[in-house]
């Protein structure tokens, strides 16, 4: 079991998807932060100071490129490994991020892909 003190902050507009993952991962002993939307994204960050993100690509009238190449230019929040998560999106086309995994995702390489972030970190 990991530390309950890793947090994972997971943006996905999906009610359901965001659910599975963040379920997922409180199974794997982590605290996973659920957020619906894109907006405030970088505020919720800030506020929560999360291990790693979990980020959709397609949002509700927002870009997580987007976010993600704010969150890789900020000072304070760029050491954060951010995973991209689509199913329509290019991973050529994705800009700065950690990795990039499509949808519909393999569970077991959701979780591996976290379990080896945050044990690096």
């Amino acid at each position: 079991m990991r530390s309950a003190k890793q947090k994972i902050v997971i943006i996905d507009d999906d009610k359901d998807i965001a659910e599975v993952i963040g379920l997922l991962l409180e199974m794997e002993g982590y605290n996973p932060i659920v957020v619906y939307s894109g907006r405030n994204a970088l505020e919720n960050i800030r506020k929560v100071k999360p291990h790693l993100i979990i980020l959709d690509v397609m949002l509700d009238g927002f870009d997580g490129r987007e976010i993600c190449g704010q969150l890789k230019s900020d000072p304070e929040l760029k050491k954060i490994p951010v995973i991209l998560v689509s199913a329509a999106a290019d991973p050529d086309q994705l800009g700065k991020h950690d990795l990039f995994i499509a949808k519909p995702f393999n569970v077991d390489e959701m979780v591996a892909s976290v379990n080896g972030y945050l044990r690096a970190a």
